[in-house]
């Protein structure tokens, strides 16, 4: 191998490492579901949503066709072993990092619903974050 081509060589593999270490540099949602739930009653929509850009993501709003209101709420258990449920302004997703929306936690609450979701249904759900970013999503509805 000559000087030149080892010198490329070397020069990609630098490129491809620092590239990689940089994240994806977008946001994106992974591993998406909702529960079941009848027409007129709740369900919720749980994910990993992931960071790949150098600054912190705030999710801040999401929306859908089938349901009359959708906020973002997190649960949590109080001092008496109760579990409540709060809205939240935001939900923070940190640079390079991932923010796991689960039950029992923090996740999209949608409510009122325009029509029955069962097992095996898919609706979509839009999530605004607050620098304009949004991200389409086609829900799967499974049992937990």
């Amino acid at each position: 191998m000559n000087r030149k081509t080892f010198s490329l060589l070397s020069l990609s593999f630098i490129l491809i490492f620092l590239l990689s270490a940089c994240g994806s540099g977008e946001l994106t949602a992974n591993d998406v579901w909702a529960r079941p739930g009848q027409t007129g009653g709740n369900t919720a929509a749980y994910m990993m949503l992931d960071n790949g850009t150098g600054s912190e993501a705030k999710l801040v709003s999401a929306s859908t066709d089938v349901a009359m209101m959708v906020e973002l709420h997190e649960s949590s258990m109080d001092a008496e072993g109760v579990m409540k449920m709060q809205q939240q302004e935001f939900i923070p997703v940190p640079e390079n990092g991932s923010t796991e929306l689960k039950p029992g936690g923090l996740h999209v609450m949608i409510m009122n619903l325009k029509q029955d979701l069962s097992v095996g249904d898919t609706f979509a759900l839009k999530l605004t974050f607050e620098d304009g970013t949004e991200i389409n999503l086609d829900v799967p509805v499974q049992q937990p």
